[in-house]
């Protein structure tokens, strides 16, 4: 080094303390701490920080300084300013990075490949993003093309174009894409490789937030016999066919002679059927509006039903609308000699719904009793009282231990009438229904308030009390008087009348093959017996038709 010095014994060497020191950050070749002589200024600052990097933002340079040591203040300058200013001791100065959002650009995104941003120029084409040298970068017949674009007001529009249609009409190809667009390669349908339904929701969810208050947003509503129904993004076009097109298109079953476009005008809602020729024609959808594809006649699957038991040949059919009983036999083959038409069980898919939804109705209005109960705060020691809650919470037990239970849905049917021909009784078909014919009955089942609820061999003479004793008789819990019969095709039969001053059974039913004999639960209070009598109603309905198609 020129002007180095040698050491010698005894020198000493004085490094003066530091000076005033500033900080630069930001978007800088070199940030860091400072230290400036008092003629410096902050263009020196730069210097030292090896000035600008690539991306800094010289418009907008911010100086944080201390205001007479008391508080922070923010100077915001320009880059052609730095000569002017001298910095301060404890100086803090930040470079901004310019916009990271590309511009004079146009993003090409989705099943594509080589996705990314291209370089936009006034004669960019459809042709110039989708396709190569190779031919299409993408899948044509299974794609959606989306163009986003801006409008004057800064809103997002869309065009839609079917990948197909891009191959089958050339002139598509020619589209100028503006500057800043998004043109995004969708699948027509789901797939792994793409999140469809994300895309369309962030989508939606990007032009509710731009509509101005009280203007609808524009997007579009598609419902019915559609690949994927849901909410999309309105086609500039606004034309039906670009709608149908971005829901996957119609369904196999859909159908597509004409639909219904609802939209909102001046005095409110409207309807409008539009035939199929219409469909491409710009303007017929607006903002908010909802398309309905209704379902072809001509496509519904017929009603699948199922038939059971001791027929020439069981197994699931399907049958035309307006089929009966009497038409599934007749496919099936026809009934075996030992079928015991008095048994046969029938269950109804929509009855076995309407059944839970009643558990769970009985389930709430039993709570409900409990907590009147409580509120009212009666004492316990009152007996009548005390059976009140008894009950209340035996049957709230009883009903949470039917939480899981399957009901039957079962429809009481006379299908010895049936087969006789006897029109008023030939119940027609619905889609789900069952019906198990088993073999000759030869029991009687006891249930409910008796000793040892049990299956009876049937013996001819044999009264209800008489199966009554077979089982031990009545517990101390039984209402006799309330006490009913289930025949073996589901009809329900008291066993006799209540007298004024006794609940003993008089004039008792005769009982046969197949039959249940049900003893029901002493319940004093009105409210708890009505909800008692549905649930056990229920329960032993369901319990014996389960039986019976298990027994097959």
């Amino acid at each position: 080094m020129s002007g180095d010095q040698k050491l010698q014994q005894g020198d000493v060497i004085f490094v003066p303390s530091v000076g005033q020191r500033v900080g630069i950050s930001g978007e800088v070749q070199r940030p860091g701490i400072f230290e400036l002589k008092s003629d410096e200024t902050l263009i020196d600052v730069l210097k030292f920080a090896s000035g600008f990097s690539g991306f800094a933002f010289e418009r907008e340079i911010r100086v944080v300084r201390s205001d007479s040591g008391i508080q922070r203040i923010l100077k915001t300058i320009d880059a052609t300013e730095l000569s002017e200013i001298t910095p301060k001791a404890g100086d803090l100065i930040e470079v901004l990075p310019i916009d990271a959002q590309l511009v004079k650009s146009v993003q090409v995104a989705g099943l594509i490949s080589r996705p990314g941003y291209v370089e936009w120029r006034p004669e960019l084409r459809l042709d110039d993003l989708l396709f190569d040298a190779r031919g299409a970068r993408f899948s044509p017949t299974e794609s959606i093309v989306v163009i986003e674009e801006y409008a004057a007001d800064g809103r997002p529009q869309f065009d839609v174009i079917a990948g197909a249609r891009l191959i089958d009409e050339p002139a598509l190809l020619s589209r100028l894409v503006a500057m800043d667009s998004v043109v995004t390669v969708i699948p027509t349908l789901g797939t792994d490789q793409f999140p469809r339904a994300r895309f369309f929701q962030d989508l939606v969810s990007r032009i509710e937030m731009a509509a101005p208050i009280g203007t609808p947003p524009q997007t579009v509503v598609v419902s019915g016999a559609v690949r994927i129904p849901g909410t999309y993004p309105l086609p500039k076009s606004q034309s039906i066919s670009d709608v149908i097109t971005l829901a996957g298109g119609f369904s196999s079953t859909a159908q597509t002679d004409s639909l219904e476009v609802i939209s909102m005008g001046a005095d409110g809602f409207m309807a409008n059927n539009w035939p199929a020729r219409e469909y491409s024609q710009p303007g017929l959808v607006g903002a908010r509006s909802e398309i309905i594809v209704r379902e072809s006649r001509a496509h519904i699957q017929w009603p699948q039903v199922e038939i059971a038991g001791r027929v020439q040949f069981p197994g699931t059919y399907r049958v035309e609308e307006g089929a009966t009983l009497q038409d599934l036999i007749q496919r099936a083959g026809g009934l075996l000699d030992d079928a015991d038409l008095r048994a046969a069980v029938f269950s109804r898919a929509s009855l076995r719904a309407k059944e839970q939804a009643q558990l769970r109705m009985i389930r709430a209005e039993t709570d409900e009793m409990l907590a009147q109960q409580a509120i009212r705060n009666r004492s316990l020691t009152n007996s009548a009282n005390t059976d009140e809650v008894r009950s209340a919470t035996e049957l709230s037990r009883l009903l949470r231990a039917t939480e899981e239970m399957q009901t039957a849905g079962r429809l009481v049917i006379d299908l010895p009438a049936v087969v006789a021909g006897r029109v008023d009784q030939n119940v027609r078909l619905e889609d789900g229904d069952r019906l198990v014919i088993p073999g000759i009955q030869q029991s009687v089942s006891v249930m409910g308030e008796v000793l040892v609820p049990t299956s009876h061999v049937f013996q001819i003479g044999l009264s209800p009390v008489d199966y009554l004793r077979l089982s031990g008789g009545t517990n101390e819990r039984a209402d006799q008087g309330r006490s009913y019969v289930i025949r073996a095709n589901g009809a329900v039969q008291p066993l006799g009348s209540m007298g004024i001053l006794s609940r003993q059974i008089s004039a008792p039913a005769p009982v046969l093959p197949g039959d249940t004999i049900v003893i029901p639960r002493k319940v004093d209070d009105i409210s708890a017996l009505q909800l008692w009598t549905s649930v056990t109603q229920i329960i032993y309905q369901s319990a014996i038709a389960i039986a019976a198609i298990g027994a097959l």
